[in-house]
């Protein structure tokens, strides 16, 4: 389920909705049944936690999801470097939606003294440096690079929220992976281990046998 839907359940279901959907349902097969740059412990944990959020009385916060999405930081499969580029740029096209919001509460005024001065023994360290370094080249001094950059992450936002005005872009980058050599000719799913957290693990040693037994199942590949 995408994460806006389960942090917010009243929320009206879209067809962007589903195509997140079908991204998380994606990396969960890869995770679940492919050997992947993630250990046992990050598995388990993104398997138990982010895959299926605890629920507190009418929905869960969803925050498990959004902070995977907003790290970027996918798995990669080794030797197929085709899915790991595919999760890549699907995680990067989803999470656009969920930026990072920027806090416009002024900090309290002793710590706010604290990063001024920080601030200032920066400035002077990178004077010196340029110091240092003489003449950087050619670029023309009166450049803003706050503008740049800027003007850079406006283009990037366009382009993503044109991947995001119908199912055609998503679509597209799949003819686009599958298109592409690398592809294995036999491969097969390879179920993929977990182990308990150390809350279950106590659990289990105060349960009662039926749950030990559920809980010994639940960590076995299937």
């Amino acid at each position: 389920m995408a994460a806006e839907l389960i942090q917010h359940p009243e929320t009206p279901q879209t067809f962007i909705h589903d195509l997140e959907s079908a991204f998380w349902v994606l990396i969960w097969v890869v995770v679940s049944y492919m050997p992947t740059s993630m250990d046992i412990g990050t598995r388990s944990n993104f398997l138990k936690d982010i895959m299926s959020p605890k629920v507190y009385d009418k929905s869960s916060s969803g925050l498990e999801k959004l902070s995977f999405l907003r790290s970027r930081a996918v798995p990669t499969v080794p030797g197929i470097e085709n899915i790991g580029f595919l999760l890549s740029e699907l995680i990067k096209l989803f999470a656009f939606r969920y930026p990072v919001v920027e806090t416009t509460t002024p900090p309290d005024a002793k710590f706010a003294s604290v990063m001024e001065a920080m601030d200032a023994k920066a400035a002077d360290i990178n004077m010196d440096t340029a110091d240092d370094a003489g003449n950087a080249g050619d670029k023309d001094p009166n450049e803003d690079p706050k503008e740049e950059s800027n003007a850079k992450e406006d283009k990037l936002n366009a382009m993503y929220r044109r991947g995001l005005e119908n199912h055609l872009g998503v679509i597209g980058l799949f003819d686009l992976i599958l298109s592409r050599n690398g592809w294995p000719q036999s491969d097969k799913a390879d179920p993929q281990e977990m182990v308990l957290s150390r809350d279950e693990k106590c659990g289990m040693r105060a349960g009662t046998a039926k749950s030990k037994s559920a809980a010994e199942v639940f960590v076995q590949p299937s």
